[in-house]
């Protein structure tokens, strides 16, 4: 309770010597630049008797000044004062007044009159200490009644002298039936009165005089002071220091000294030699006010090392991309161009267009230069005709587009075959039932990425039905060549031969399919002789020269055409990728 009435006494006190410092200087000032005094009819001022009264003096000596003659300077001195007690203000430096809003209502009405010359500013004084001492009594009747239980306690706990005057006990028991009261009634019901003339009952009580009914009270209690502390020759100030020293002792002795940190420490040590209380109220007042602004200056700090950390990260992500962009180089290609395809004349560096498959096909090694030309309508003149001789499709003779019915055995079905008006009833291929089969070209992928071939077909179509013949004359030579070691059975699905086309004997067709078969078969036991890195032997691996007439698989086909292809989309959109510039195509 009394460090809370102090801190909250000392900084009512601490703020109203700040206002009279600044009325103070306001005076001054007004002094220095408005002379030292005013007419009332030069200003257009009607101050009130009260406030412009002045005292006699002789007439050498100029008389004394008041704000209230100065209209600007009084205004000024009223917006001070109302900046003293307006609640957001107030609220923020911790003052008395901040909850007390039918306090400030009136003062706010009463600064506005003061402005008019129409409050006396006595009148403001009078409400303010009013105020403040209501206020006062009020913190210190809370405070009393949060401390009556321990008083109780207290009370209950003293022991009694054998030789105590009975009415003491008397005394006693009055005094907590009243205590009990008090705590039992409503905080409406409370008198400041009431309390304050409890608390010197029960001050008498504890050093032995008589209550307010005058009886006598108890005697022998101890108060945790010496003896010679209540002696009548003991002077106000030795009981300070005996209050000192107690203080000291009790806190030392308790072992309570230890624990105390820091500013507490600081405080302590300054009670105990000597310092006066004000000095060490005022020490722990500035020192709070200065905790206050280090802790608004560390928030600053912190949010301004937020900012520079957000500020860097956003620096480095800049920083990372222009390095990235930096270390970007545009493909040499798109600078060394060569001449039109179409006219010969040499293209601008910004405005050609180039062969979309000589562009992949440029950035995956397999040329070295692309074919450009130098406008559209030389790209709309010559584009077919490179395409048709330089980028044919890959299965060659054996292109669907060329000779559809040739691939009528390559995925037999005996319930199939061709009529008579030769036209083919057999399934080519599975990928016929998928729209996007006969979809623009597609490259083989073993061919683009790790032989280094240029196999470009028409279609997906196309690439299913003649993907035995490919693999065998494109893949497994260059495999060889290169010494590449490739396991690709897993891939491959096989079929039966088909029977003879009549009983009475193979027909010339089937001379021919089988002719072919067995050459093929021979030709690739040979291969598997030569080198043994291909696993290409299927199911007829190790049969010898001669294999049972018709009862050998040697056709397959892949399992999933679609693994064995880069679509023409992916392979532009990947060249974009890795080149960071839009295809001109």
């Amino acid at each position: 309770m009394a460090d809370d009435l102090l801190y909250l006494s000392s900084l009512t006190v601490s703020r109203d010597k700040q206002l009279a410092k600044h009325l103070d200087g306001i005076r001054s000032q007004c002094i220095s630049q408005h002379g030292s005094l005013r007419s009332n009819s030069a200003t257009g001022a009607h101050p009130s008797v009260s406030s412009t009264t002045t005292t006699t003096t002789s007439s050498s000596s100029p008389p004394p000044k008041f704000l209230v003659t100065c209209p600007d300077c009084y205004r000024k001195a009223l917006d001070l004062v109302r900046a003293r007690y307006h609640q957001s203000r107030a609220a923020a430096a911790g003052e008395w007044c901040t909850t007390r809003r039918s306090f400030l209502r009136d003062i706010d009405t009463m600064l506005a009159g003061a402005k008019e010359y129409q409050v006396d500013p006595r009148t403001i004084d009078d409400r303010v200490q009013a105020e403040r001492d209501s206020w006062y009594l009020e913190v210190v009747q809370s405070s009393l009644v949060r401390l009556l239980r321990t008083v109780i306690g207290k009370l209950d706990d003293a022991v009694l002298p054998e030789d105590a005057d009975p009415a003491a006990a008397a005394a006693k028991d009055h005094i907590v039936e009243r205590i009990e009261e008090l705590q039992q009634a409503r905080q409406a019901a409370r008198s400041h009165q009431n309390v304050l003339r409890l608390a010197e009952d029960i001050d008498k009580l504890l050093q032995g005089g008589k209550d307010e009914n005058g009886d006598a009270t108890m005697t022998g209690m101890n108060t945790g002071f010496p003896p010679e502390f209540a002696a009548p020759e003991t002077s106000d100030e030795d009981r300070v220091e005996i209050m000192r020293k107690s203080f000291c002792t009790t806190v030392a002795q308790g072992g309570d000294e230890k624990n105390l940190q820091g500013s507490q420490k600081k405080y302590f040590d300054m009670f105990q030699n000597g310092t006066p209380l004000g000095q060490v109220i005022d020490r722990i007042l500035d020192d709070r006010k200065e905790a206050t602004g280090a802790h608004v200056k560390i928030g600053q700090v912190k949010k301004r090392l937020e900012d520079l950390k957000r500020a860097r990260a956003a620096y480095e992500l800049q920083k990372t991309k222009k390095a990235s962009i930096s270390e970007h180089k545009v493909p040499e290609e798109l600078y060394n161009l060569p001449a039109c395809h179409n006219c010969g004349q040499m293209p601008k560096t910004r405005d050609f267009l180039s062969c979309p498959l000589c562009m992949v096909l440029v950035q995956k090694g397999v040329r070295e230069r692309q074919t450009v030309w130098c406008s559209p309508g030389c790209n709309t003149e010559g584009l077919p005709s490179h395409i048709e001789t330089d980028h044919q499709c890959a299965s060659r003779d054996d292109c669907v587009q060329v000779n559809p019915l040739r691939h009528s055995h390559q995925h037999y079905d005996p319930d199939q075959d061709v009529n008579m008006d030769g036209t083919s009833t057999v399934a080519s291929s599975p990928v016929d039932s998928d729209p996007n089969a006969s979809s623009p070209v597609c490259f083989c992928r073993e061919c683009l990425t790790t032989l280094k071939c240029e196999s470009v077909f028409c279609s997906l179509r196309c690439y299913d039905l003649n993907f035995q013949g490919h693999r065998e004359n494109i893949h497994m030579p260059t495999r060889r060549q290169l010494n590449i070691i490739v396991t690709d059975r897993q891939h491959l699905e096989y079929f039966p031969m088909p029977p003879l086309s009549s009983s009475s004997g193979p027909s010339a067709r089937d001379r021919d399919r089988d002719r072919g078969d067995r050459d093929s078969y021979n030709n690739r036991n040979r291969n598997n002789n030569d080198n043994n890195n291909n696993d290409d032997g299927g199911p007829n691996s190790g049969l010898g020269e001669n294999p049972p007439f018709l009862q050998i698989r040697t056709r397959y086909k892949a399992r999933n055409i679609k693994d064995h292809v880069i679509p023409f989309d992916e392979a532009i959109s990947n060249w974009e990728e890795a080149n960071q510039v839009k295809a001109q195509i």
